[in-house]
């Protein structure tokens, strides 16, 4: 490792390039499916940008899949620096913003879900950015950022506008975050509503 990290040191940049191209060919040659992580890491130090994302975004998903959300972070940002799409790179935004959200990583994750429901509304998809506005609420009430109050108030803004789509799935999504936001304030009033609210949605 010494030996390999002082050689790659003194390398220039498109030596460098050069050399992860190759492996990167080598990889390929071999036929190793489950290498996509490896190839996204090794085009996007050769700068092949397309290889990149595109080998990124199969091993970002994989990683998703199998439960390794620390390395679903690395490729979703690789992804990021990478995508050349608008559209796209709003996905992997809001990919990287459920795998630190997931990983309980909620100082990190809050400000990424606003950006990616950002990004998402801007490529005209409204309906995802909403569940990331949600997924948002809850994230700043794990971290106490704003009051209850206030963040009940701004959910039920959100559930109507979800009601008024007929978005039923993000209308429950954002129920069962006012459920829990309820249960920690001791609102019992507040929670008999939300049951109420359940039921009409789930009729």
């Amino acid at each position: 490792e010494l030996f390999r990290s002082a050689i790659y040191r003194n390398l220039g940049d498109p030596r460098r390039a050069l050399h992860h191209r190759a492996v990167a060919a080598h990889i390929l040659a071999e036929g190793a499916e489950e290498s996509s992580g490896e190839l996204a890491i090794h085009y996007a130090r050769a700068g092949e940008c397309e290889l990149a994302a595109r080998y990124g975004w199969l091993a970002a998903d994989r990683a998703m899949e199998t439960g390794t959300v620390a390395e679903a972070v690395h490729l979703y940002q690789l992804v990021i620096d990478n995508e050349r799409d608008g559209g796209r790179r709003a996905d992997a935004t809001a990919g990287l913003a459920r795998a630190l959200h997931l990983g309980r990583d909620i100082t990190r994750a809050n400000p990424i879900l606003e950006l990616a429901a950002g990004q998402l509304r801007a490529t005209g998809r409204g309906a995802d950015a909403l569940r990331l506005d949600i997924k948002r609420i809850e994230g700043l009430a794990e971290v106490g950022a704003v009051p209850i109050s206030a963040l009940t108030q701004r959910l039920s803004q959100l559930k109507h506008q979800a009601a008024q789509g007929s978005d039923w799935e993000a209308v429950a999504l954002g129920l069962d975050v006012e459920l829990h936001l309820l249960h920690r304030a001791g609102d019992v009033a507040g929670i008999r509503q939300v049951f109420g609210e359940m039921r009409e949605v789930a009729d």
